[in-house]
């Protein structure tokens, strides 16, 4: 089963501190894609077209530095002023990916990305019954990742490669790699399973360039997580405010069915999908409080396992209505559509409505 592309619900916030007795420093933009692979699923990793493909001069990990290309298996990254993967933008299907929005940070300051998930999940109870339970955003058991940044000029870099900054990255991340078994359920829903990464990297870096970062799962080592970074100047932005603020998440859907082969409509199916779990969307509690009611059209691809592989927003009458709608889809469990005697992928669209009498 294909992972699930990590933008489900997702609330992202920019931390930067900034000492009253700094005098005015460079602004740089920093920008960060993440992968997350399967480690078993990539079993060969060849660093050989890679100008560095090394430990960091401090932290674990493995930091690759541009021009470089890094074939996972086949499926060539290529990284420099720009980064294209098999020479294109199609993410390969063994990759989830998750692009962040640009944030701006002060030199030598740090600025934290944080992004926390709402996971429901469900529990059997001594009765044999089912009950609905939630990890809140805001728990230690939440999905997350937190990465915090610190980019400052160099002095002690080797020389005849360009590098004019040191950047520190660290990484508190827990993403979801699987649920529990719930005993006589076919259907997995049971609590979150989370993949701990848990590192500090340092390393030498030049602006306007894409570098990789490559780190192991914390405990079993079955994740790999890919960070591709790039640091570039930042003159002419605004610096960052002296409190948190709110940044907009970047939307599923970008690339919506790409990698995915053997896709049909509902019309070219001699079966369709039957539903076999659903559940309904978290109402935004200041929605709610307004007595503001919505609707959400979303699109989603049904996996030949009957998951919820890729969604995306077609329309909706408010934004603050699209991510529930997003992680409700994202949880739904069918039996697979048929056509000519075997399961498909299958494309629908379906209407969520927030209605406050329900």
């Amino acid at each position: 089963m294909k992972t699930p592309r990590f933008l489900l619900g997702l609330t992202l916030a920019l931390l930067s501190c900034i000492p009253a007795m700094l005098p005015a420093a460079e602004a740089v933009k920093i920008e960060t894609v993440l992968y997350l692979f399967k480690s078993k699923s990539i079993p060969t990793i060849d660093l050989s077209k890679a100008l560095h493909g090394q430990a960091p001069f401090s932290g674990g990990g493995i930091v690759v530095t541009p021009p470089a290309t890094i074939v996972f298996d086949g499926e060539a990254l290529v990284l420099g002023a720009g980064y294209t993967w098999n020479g294109g933008q199609v993410v390969p299907p063994r990759f989830s990916e998750m692009i962040t929005p640009t944030i701006i940070a002060l030199v030598g300051q740090p600025a934290t990305i944080r992004i926390a998930v709402p996971v429901q999940f469900l529990e059997k109870m001594p009765d044999g019954s089912l009950q609905v339970r939630e990890i809140a955003r805001d728990s230690a058991d939440a999905p997350r990742y937190q990465l915090t940044f610190t980019a400052q000029p160099t002095t002690d870099a080797p020389q005849g490669y360009g590098y004019d900054l040191t950047v520190k990255c660290q990484m508190d991340i827990a993403t979801m790699q699987g649920r529990e078994k719930i005993p006589g359920i076919d259907l997995d829903v049971g609590r979150p399973i989370t993949a701990r990464f848990d590192k500090s990297v340092e390393f030498w870096s030049k602006k306007s360039e894409w570098f990789g970062i490559m780190a192991g799962q914390k405990e079993s080592g079955d994740y790999t997580l890919l960070i591709l970074l790039k640091v570039s100047s930042a003159d002419d932005a605004p610096a960052p405010a002296a409190v948190p603020s709110v940044v907009p998440v970047t939307k599923p859907g970008a690339n919506f069915g790409q990698g995915i082969g053997n896709l049909f409509n509902i019309g070219d199916l001699d079966q369709q999908p039957v539903a076999r779990f659903r559940r309904a969307p978290t109402y935004p509690y200041d929605m709610r409080r307004a007595g503001i009611k919505g609707s959400v059209v979303v699109e989603f691809i049904i996996s030949t396992e009957g998951d919820v592989i890729d969604s995306r927003v077609v329309k909706s009458s408010r934004p603050e209505f699209e991510m529930p709608a997003l992680e409700a889809v994202q949880m739904w469990k069918f039996k697979p559509g048929r056509r000519r005697g075997g399961v498909v992928n299958v494309r629908l669209s379906q209407l969520l409505e927030f209605n406050i009498e329900r």
